[in-house]
């Protein structure tokens, strides 16, 4: 499977959940860096019903984090927000159940 496919059916998930979530809009244009994005920022961000901030980054079974993913990963986890590494919709349903969040 693809990781827009994988994207797509965790999207579908946490919309049948009720949690407000979307996929991060690659790339933007500004007059001062021309096309950019902010290095590191999750497939798919999002609001979870509790008010924390949600970020998956979606990657097939070989896939791997790239720097700048880890780095913001690492500067999430000193917070409250969720960060997810998903290769599948379990991974998902696994950490919001850990979280007491299904």
């Amino acid at each position: 499977m693809k990781e827009f496919e994988i994207r797509d059916q965790i999207i579908d998930f946490l919309e049948q959940k009720g949690i407000l979530c979307w996929k991060d809009a690659k790339p933007l244009f500004t007059k001062k860096r021309g096309f950019s994005k902010s290095n590191g920022t999750p497939d798919i961000l999002g609001v979870l019903k509790d008010g924390r901030f949600l970020g998956i980054e979606v990657k097939t079974a070989k896939g791997k984090l790239s720097e700048a993913q880890i780095n913001f990963m690492k500067r999430i986890s000193n917070t409250k927000a969720i960060f997810i590494l998903a290769r599948d919709v379990d991974d998902v349903i696994a950490c919001l159940v850990k979280e007491k969040l299904l």
